[in-house]
Formats: structure tokens, C-alpha cells, sequence
């Protein structure tokens, strides 16, 4: 199911008809592989990766703020213009 609901978002990804759009599916496809990664570590009993998949979802939420601030800059660009 993870599966599928990566290719759906990856399609989302690419077709987002906005920036805010492709955001949104960048940060629900690095959740899905991180919910992978967990699923995963708990099928193998691999606890590392648990540890690979609290850096990704660190970096994804870092990556997500970062576009909301250059998302909200550029949006207040346009409205002195």
C-alpha cells in the first residue's frame, strides 16, 4: 500500500499544477518512505534503520519550512510589485 501511495504522489509531484502543490507531495512522499523505512526496520529487527528514517524526516521537515519561507517571501514580492 506504501507502494502505491508513493507512485501516486510522485505523479502529484510532477504534474502540481503549484509550487505550494509540489511542496506538499514532496513532504508527503519523504513521510511514505519514512513510514517504509519504519515498516521495514520493524519486519528485519534492523534498529538502524529507525535511526536513517529520523534523519530523513528531520531533513524533510527542515527541506518543507525552508520552502514555506522562500514560498512566503516571494509571495509578499509580488504583492509590493
Amino acid at each position: 500500500m506504501l507502494s502505491v501511495a508513493i507512485a501516486i504522489t510522485f505523479i502529484r509531484l510532477v504534474i502540481g499544477p503549484t509550487m505550494v502543490n509540489r511542496v506538499v507531495a514532496l513532504d508527503l512522499l519523504a513521510i511514505l518512505v519514512v513510514g517504509m523505512m519504519a515498516s521495514e526496520a520493524v519486519q528485519s529487527g534492523e534498529h538502524a534503520l529507525l535511526d536513517v528514517a529520523v534523519v530523513v524526516g528531520i531533513t524533510a521537515f527542515i527541506g518543507t519550512a525552508a520552502f514555506a519561507v522562500l514560498i512566503d517571501r516571494d509571495s509578499r514580492a509580488h504583492k509590493n510589485d
